[in-house]
């Protein structure tokens, strides 16, 4: 998921890390992806729904659907 390099300086020892370029962090690497998901797991898709917005939401409040 990461990769750490050591660096030496004057001030001594220096260590960074940082997200490994292949998996992106997740640490993981899907041999062979999907051409629809790329291995994500997940479509983007539009659909159109109904959805009762309950009493007293008011502007620019956030409403949590759920499948």
């Amino acid at each position: 998921g990461e990769i750490q390099t050591v660096q030496r300086s004057l001030l001594g020892q220096v260590m960074t890390s940082r997200p490994c370029p292949v998996c992106g962090g997740v640490g993981e690497v899907i041999p062979n992806p999907c051409n629809r998901c790329s291995g994500d797991g997940r479509v983007r898709a539009r659909r159109e729904i109904s959805v009762k917005i309950p009493a007293g939401v008011g502007d620019g409040m956030r409403v949590r659907l759920a499948a």
